[in-house]
């Protein structure tokens, strides 16, 4: 399995002051600990910072849009990090068969 991921700091249709950008990722294999992993499965962890997002208050209802060329989006969760000026998306993916 492989993976890419793309970011943009002002993609088609994005107003002048972007988003946000992003400041971290992590990859790794979903699941939970104490659970056989599934290895078709891969949870992505991005924190953002900046841009518009920085603007919005911690109890923001944001619905993440994402996509997954070759697999499917499982599960995507976006919300603010706790102490900080950060947003956090946890993406699933799935491989196609």
């Amino acid at each position: 399995m492989t993976n890419r991921m793309h970011w943009g700091m002002n993609p088609p249709g994005a107003t002048r002051r972007p988003l946000a950008a992003w400041c971290g990722c992590v990859r790794a294999t979903a699941g939970f600990a104490g659970v056989e992993a599934d290895t078709q499965t891969r949870k992505f962890v991005i924190d953002f910072a900046g841009g518009q997002l920085s603007d919005m208050p911690s109890d923001a209802e944001l619905e993440p849009i994402a996509s997954a060329q070759n697999g499917e989006i499982v599960e995507a969760i976006l919300s603010r990090v706790d102490g900080r000026d950060e947003w956090r998306l946890v993406a699933g993916t799935a491989c196609r068969a």
